[in-house]
């Protein structure tokens, strides 16, 4: 089974993002409501994948990528954002900061799996 940060701060979308991820057998959630959280918890948990807000309260979303990529423990992980920005030049900034998907919100279930499993690869 396949282990998924969720960085959200969000609750409802983190319900959602929980009830997608429930449909699949192979997958099971795990959840931060801040950025702190979220990066103590990649530590603890190495997960397989982080899905990453970009827009949390306490840090940005590209500040949290670049810790993880400059810590050995979760430099490795695939991250995948997650944002309301959905202009072109936002989905390449994001992609050229080093995230290994963009998902826009809302959400995308086919591309959402789709991207998924292409970053699980």
């Amino acid at each position: 089974m396949k282990k998924i940060l969720y960085i959200e701060d969000d609750h409802s979308l983190r319900q959602l993002i929980k009830f997608i991820i429930n449909n699949r057998d192979d997958l099971h959630l795990l959840e931060a409501e801040t950025g702190a959280a979220g990066l103590q918890l990649a530590l603890q948990e190495a997960p397989d994948i982080i899905l990453l807000d970009l827009s949390l309260p306490d840090i940005s979303g590209y500040d949290i990528l670049l810790k993880l990529h400059n810590t050995e423990a979760t430099a490795e992980i695939p991250v995948i954002a997650m944002s309301g920005d959905s202009l072109p030049e936002d989905i390449e900034k994001g992609l050229r900061a080093g995230f290994r998907g963009y998902l826009t919100k809302p959400v995308d279930i086919k591309k959402f799996y789709a991207t998924l499993d292409a970053a699980l690869k």
